[in-house]
């Protein structure tokens, strides 16, 4: 029961979360008669100005996400820590010993898992426009993309490689997989819970990468008995992948250059 109502519980604080970001940003006029009165340098200026703007936006919405979807998260773990009268060792296995092998079979599941999972969303995002479907990048991608190096770049890499790993890992890896688990049912705690990080998500082409990520992520869990491991493990991933990002580093020539046979 106290899993279930912390799933309630985050499903609340995700509804506040998008309701609060829909009061407060009201979508942009359209009318094109309008966007025709405005003369060529005005509209220079003015999109300069608007995309200053919008990184400051972006910035502020994704901190609301942050607090009520990862801090949330975060508190409610914690009182469910507290009402089973636990540790956080025992609970997850933090702080076990053995953390330096833990660490170098993360490191090992990231240096396999970033060009496979890189390559499994360029296929994706090949067999969506095959099937005449726009691929999408994330986004959070697409503000790491967009943000001018400074206070957004370094909160969104703090965000990116420190706050979500831990939170998402606490939730998927430690708290939903191994209730399931202990239900009686291995196998979709497994596949449901890699299914369900993967849908957390929001976006189709990183959908089989992510979902593939989480079973490499539960097998290493396993083998460490250390949620630690997991956490490294996605903490690396994303840096790896935010380092791609600002480096503006484009996957989709590798599968370009790949035999095709």
């Amino acid at each position: 029961m106290a899993v279930v109502r912390l799933i309630c519980w985050i499903w609340v604080s995700i509804c506040c979360g998008a309701l609060c970001l829909h009061l407060a940003n009201p979508s942009p006029p359209t009318d094109a008669a309008t966007a025709e009165e405005v003369a060529p340098t005005e509209q220079n200026r003015d999109a300069e100005k608007e995309a200053a703007a919008d990184s400051g936006w972006n910035l502020f919405s994704l901190s609301v996400n942050v607090f009520f979807l990862h801090g949330v998260t975060l508190i409610l773990i914690f009182h469910l820590v507290r009402q089973h009268q636990t540790t956080w060792r025992e609970a997850f296995g933090i702080g076990s010993p053995g953390f330096g092998k833990a660490a170098l079979m993360a490191t090992g599941i990231v240096v396999v898992a970033v060009p496979l999972t890189l390559f499994f969303a360029v296929a994706s995002a090949q067999v969506m426009e095959a099937l005449n479907a726009q691929p999408k990048t994330q986004q959070a991608v697409q503000m790491a993309e967009a943000a001018a190096p400074g206070l957004n770049r370094f909160a969104l890499g703090a965000i990116a490689i420190l706050i979500a790993p831990l939170v998402e890992e606490l939730l998927f890896r430690g708290v939903f997989y191994p209730t399931i688990k202990q239900s009686g049912y291995p196998r979709l705690a497994v596949y449901g819970t890699s299914l369900l990080f993967a849908l957390s998500h929001g976006n189709a082409m990183t959908f089989l990468p992510l979902a593939l990520l989480s079973l490499a992520l539960i097998w290493l869990y396993e083998k460490t008995n250390n949620l630690l491991a997991p956490i490294l493990a996605h903490s690396l991933f994303n840096a790896a992948n935010f380092v791609m990002i600002i480096l503006k580093v484009d996957p989709r020539v590798w599968l370009k250059n790949f035999p095709h046979g």
